[in-house]
C-alpha cells in the first residue's frame, strides 16, 4: 500500500490529492529531464503530453513541490521541497 503523504495542515499531498492529474511518477520525470538531460522546456511539454507552462511550473518547483518516490518511502526518509 502506497503511503498518503499529507502536510503540516494534514492535507493530502500529490497522488494523495483526490483531483491529481499529474501522477508522481510524471513529475519525477519532468524535473528529471530538465535538471539531468538539459532538455528544453518545450521538448518536455511535447514528451510528457503537457502544457509548457505546466511544465515549467513544474520545474521550477512552484507546482508538485512535494514529490516523493518509492525508493524514500521504503526508506523511511521523510523528503523535502525541491532540490538541495
Amino acid at each position: 500500500m502506497k503511503k498518503k503523504w499529507r502536510n503540516e495542515r494534514n492535507q493530502p499531498l500529490g497522488e494523495s490529492r483526490k483531483n491529481c492529474t499529474i501522477p508522481d511518477a510524471v513529475v519525477v520525470r519532468i524535473r528529471d529531464l530538465r535538471e539531468h538531460e538539459h532538455l528544453q522546456i518545450r521538448e518536455i511539454a511535447r514528451i510528457v503530453d503537457l502544457p509548457e507552462d505546466t511544465v515549467h511550473s513544474i520545474c521550477l518547483y512552484r507546482r508538485r513541490i512535494y514529490v516523493y518516490e518509492e525508493d524514500q518511502d521504503q526508506a523511511g526518509e521523510t523528503p523535502g521541497p525541491g532540490p538541495s
